[in-house]
C-alpha cells in the first residue's frame, strides 16, 4: 500500500526524532506559550516542557516575549520574524532558542552549518479557518474486519494553514461498507470519548478510525461550526 501522507510535509514531532539520531538535515521550530515565559521547568530526563509548533497566540500576548527553539544538525541558528533577521544563535545539543516578542506573522528558522545554510523551518498565524480538510493515512484498507482505516482531520484557513490553537467540535458521519471504530484528538485533558461520533480539534487537527468486513468505499465527512464540512472516500479490499 502506499501511503498519502508519504509525500506531505513530515510532522514536526517526527522532524525532531530524526534530527537526533542524524537522519535527516531538515530542522524543527517550536515556540512555548508565552503565559509560561519566564517559568523554571521542572522534571526528569524523561521530561521536556512545553513546545509546539505554533505561531498563533491571542492579541493579548502581542509584544509579550516567547520563547522560540529551532533543532537542527547544525552549529547556529538564524531567527527571522516578517522577513527581518533577529539575529543568529549557537546550536547546542541540537537546538538554539531565542526569546522574541510576539507579532503575527511569518516565523522561520534557518540552520547554518560551516557557515552554509542547510534548512529552513516556519511557523506561519493562520487566518480565519475556513474548511476541514480529511486525508487518508493509506490509499486502501484490508477488508476483513481487522485492518484500519486512518484519517487525518485538519481544521485549514484559506492558505492551507493549520489553525494550531482551535478546538471547537467535529461530528463524524459515514457512508458505505466501513464502520466507524473510534475518533481521537490526542488531547491528554479531554472528556470525548473515542467511540462517540463528535470531538473536539486540539491543536486544529483529530483522527477518525474505520474498519470493515466487506470490500468497497466508505465515504467520511466531517463537520464542524463555522466552516465548511470536508469529506474524502477510503476502499476497503
Amino acid at each position: 500500500m502506499t501511503s498519502l501522507w508519504e509525500n506531505r510535509e513530515v510532522p514536526m514531532r517526527r522532524v525532531d526524532r530524526e534530527i537526533m539520531w542524524g537522519n535527516t538535515k531538515k530542522s524543527g521550530i517550536h515556540t512555548t506559550h508565552p503565559k509560561h515565559f519566564g517559568e523554571n521547568f521542572r522534571g526528569t530526563d524523561w521530561h521536556w516542557y512545553d513546545v509546539n509548533d505554533c505561531w498563533c497566540f491571542a492579541d493579548e500576548w502581542l509584544g509579550k516575549p516567547v520563547k522560540v527553539d529551532v533543532y537542527g544538525a547544525g552549529d547556529e541558528a538564524k531567527f527571522v520574524l516578517n522577513g527581518k533577521s533577529l539575529g543568529r544563535k549557537p546550536i547546542e545539543k541540537l537546538m538554539a532558542s531565542m526569546d522574541i516578542p510576539y507579532e503575527p506573522g511569518i516565523l522561520e528558522g534557518v540552520v547554518y552549518k560551516d557557515g552554509a545554510k542547510i534548512s529552513r523551518s516556519t511557523l506561519v498565524t493562520p487566518k480565519e479557518a475556513v474548511v476541514l480538510e480529511l486525508v487518508p493515512e493509506e490509499e486502501s484498507f484490508v477488508a476483513d474486519g481487522k485492518d484500519l482505516s486512518y484519517v487525518r482531520v485538519t481544521l485549514k484557513d484559506a492558505d492551507g494553514n493549520r489553525l494550531t490553537q482551535d478546538e471547537r467540535e467535529m461530528q463524524v458521519e459515514t457512508d458505505g461498507v466501513g464502520t466507524f471504530l473510534a475518533v481521537g484528538s490526542g488531547n491528554p485533558c479531554t472528556e470525548d470519548q473515542i467511540t462517540d461520533t463528535k470531538c473536539h480539534l486540539y491543536r486544529g487537527t483529530a483522527i477518525v478510525i474505520l474498519k470493515s468486513k466487506e470490500a468497497g468505499e466508505t465515504k467520511i465527512t466531517v463537520k464542524a461550526d463555522g466552516v465548511a464540512a470536508g469529506s474524502c472516500v477510503v476502499e476497503a479490499k
